[in-house]
């Protein structure tokens, strides 16, 4: 959640366009010094999401507030904890001891892929010394993943935190 005081029409509202980590760095420079957003080095990633404040942006909108958020989708990775003996996945949170597993005992990565009515995730084996996911091998397997999961988001408006869309996976229901 951002707000700016520069924006005031923008206090209270909402959006439903899309904004990843990666966008802050390029958005606050772009709210607290624009003259400075061409300074910017180009292979820092992100887009500027300041349009948004300029108006009501939500997918399938035109003009400025649009053009900030391209492609509306959004990207997120995250680590799948080996649950065990030597990492008990019973502690949730920040003493979960998930938090302190190495990288190169991390048996899956899971990479998202976010867009305004659907949620695909992929489960691919991970090379923790390389830091990347093994996926020559989940080609040559065959399907690509250990587990795929998709959601759909229809009448998702952001509102339910309670995880109210993301219960039933409908993966194995889509044709390949």
């Amino acid at each position: 959640m951002i707000r700016s005081p520069k924006h005031a029409a923008s206090h209270g509202q909402r959006t439903t366009a899309f904004a990843e980590s990666l966008d802050f760095y390029r958005s606050l420079v772009g709210l607290t010094a624009p003259s400075l957003s061409a300074e910017i080095e180009p292979t820092v990633e992100g887009v500027d999401l300041t349009p948004l404040f300029a108006g009501a942006a939500s997918s399938g909108s035109s003009g400025p507030a649009a053009a900030a958020v391209p492609n509306n989708v959004s990207f997120s990775q995250m680590a799948r904890c080996p649950c065990g003996k030597a990492y008990p996945c019973t502690q949730p949170g920040i003493e979960s001891a998930c938090n302190s597993v190495p990288r190169n005992v991390t048996p899956f990565m899971g990479y998202s892929i976010r867009v305004e009515n659907y949620r695909y995730n992929a489960w691919i084996a991970f090379d923790g010394l390389s830091n990347r996911g093994k996926w020559a091998e989940a080609e040559r397997s065959g399907g690509g993943t250990e587990w795929q999961e998709l959601y759909d988001h229809h009448g998702d408006d952001g509102t339910n935190w309670a995880d109210g869309y993301e219960n039933e996976n409908i993966a194995d229901a889509q044709p390949s």
